[in-house]
């Protein structure tokens, strides 16, 4: 049976919940290691290793002293770190996808280049190598792929500011305009957001914790997975958001018109757990 979400036992606190696919591109770029506690409703807990099928990504149990598969391993893990999309899971899968389809071919070039073992040359390791990366290359040339800035921690409050994966956690903002940002991963907790200008910013899995963000705009804002634990949202402008998978136990809502927003898989304010097609209200 496969499990959609999971939470995630970090510094003593779970935290979650977190689609599957963004589990495993942590695991992936070693954010989450093997012997981290995990849970797939947040009572029965294991190691990632005891979810291995489900939650290893396939690159990472396969033979990586094979330099076919530490080549598909480097592809991937570039892959999960430069690409943005709306839906972690979908990217999951459109992977998979792409390396069902390109598996066969990519070993015949590997046995071509390679030969049986005992005869791998070290100009073949190189003309394989060569081969790989321009397959990998025109694949993620090919797709739709948004390719962000690298983050910048020490740039100050601005439009399209790339924060992500930065801690600023108990950050003044009030009022700033910050539209277009990325915060994807932020640490946030405690930050004052009042009245701030969120519109179209990506705050996918951002970590907000007892936050403040009354009267901000978060119109089309990307709150995905995002934990909003105690977040005040009194009067926050929501039009467009998508809190998919956010938590929200505790937060304050009030008056704040959640019309149109995806709330599937959502944890509601007072603990239960949307129904996946939740739009607007916690169904």
């Amino acid at each position: 049976m496969e499990h959609p979400i999971w939470y995630l036992w970090r510094d003593g606190v779970a935290e979650g919940p977190f689609p599957a696919g963004q589990i495993q591109r942590w695991i992936l770029l070693g954010r989450v290691r093997r012997e981290d506690s995990v849970s797939p409703d947040g009572e029965e807990w294991g190691r990632v290793e005891d979810w291995s099928e489900e939650l290893i990504p396939e690159v990472l149990r396969a033979d990586l002293t094979d330099p076919y598969n530490l080549q598909r391993l480097e592809a991937a893990r570039r892959w999960a770190d430069e690409r943005v999309e709306d839906d972690p899971e979908a990217v999951a899968v459109e992977r998979r996808e792409e390396d069902e389809g390109d598996r066969p071919r990519m070993r015949s070039l590997h046995r071509r280049a390679f030969g049986e073992p005992g005869d791998r040359g070290a100009w073949r390791l190189v003309v394989a190598a060569a081969v790989v990366v321009a397959l990998i290359g025109g694949a993620w040339w090919a797709a739709p792929v948004d390719r962000p800035l690298e983050p910048d921690c020490e740039a100050g409050p601005a439009p399209g500011v790339n924060w992500s994966y930065c801690d600023r956690a108990g950050v003044e903002l009030a009022g700033k305009d910050l539209r277009g940002s990325r915060m994807r991963d932020t640490q946030l907790q405690q930050a004052d957001l009042r009245g701030a200008n969120l519109e179209e910013a990506d705050l996918s899995f951002a970590l907000m914790g007892g936050a403040d963000l009354a009267g901000a705009n978060l119109r089309g804002a990307r709150l995905f997975g995002t934990d909003l634990r105690g977040v005040r949202l009194e009067r926050a402008r929501m039009a467009g958001a998508n809190m998919a998978y956010a938590n929200l136990r505790g937060a304050d809502l009030g008056r704040v018109d959640l019309s149109g927003v995806p709330l599937g898989s959502a944890i509601w304010v007072d603990g239960r757990t949307c129904a996946p097609e939740s739009v607007g209200e916690c169904d």
